[in-house]
């Protein structure tokens, strides 16, 4: 019977700086090199990422330089299908989610500030917030 295997967990730290975001790029081009993830998926992940640490820059730590973001990853195969997490948690006091996740995406004004939880959830295979807000979760099938 096939279990689900966790092939690998990695953790970074990040700036709360905005220039962050070429080191996340990075981070993403890495993985997709690793699995041989095309091109397409690998710029949606690189969105969608680079959506969730801005977030947590601007919104989560306020732009204050002396915080950090945490950047996590893990893979998971179950079966032949392999799925990649990733969480980006922040320093700030969080935020009320429920709403932006429970609501159609068509309900959500695109022009609100909470648009990039629209593209978030509409590139991810799932999405999710723990610890008040501060902490999303993004799962892609890769």
């Amino acid at each position: 019977m096939p279990q689900n295997t966790i092939e690998l967990t990695t953790k970074y730290i990040l700036k709360s700086d905005l220039s962050s975001l070429r080191e996340v790029e990075d981070i993403v081009e890495s993985i997709a090199n690793t699995l041989s993830i095309d091109r397409e998926k690998k710029i949606l992940i690189k969105i969608a990422l680079s959506e969730a640490v801005s977030n947590a820059i601007i919104h989560g730590n306020k732009n204050n330089p002396a915080k950090k973001v945490f950047l996590r990853y893990k893979l998971e195969k179950n079966n032949s299908i392999k799925y990649i997490y990733f969480e980006v948690e922040d320093e700030g006091e969080g935020f009320e989610y429920t709403e932006f996740i429970t609501k159609k995406i068509k309900d959500i004004d695109p022009q609100s500030e909470k648009r990039g939880i629209i593209i978030m959830r509409s590139i991810a295979n799932e999405l999710c917030y723990r610890n008040k807000g501060k902490c999303v979760c993004l799962k892609f099938t890769v």
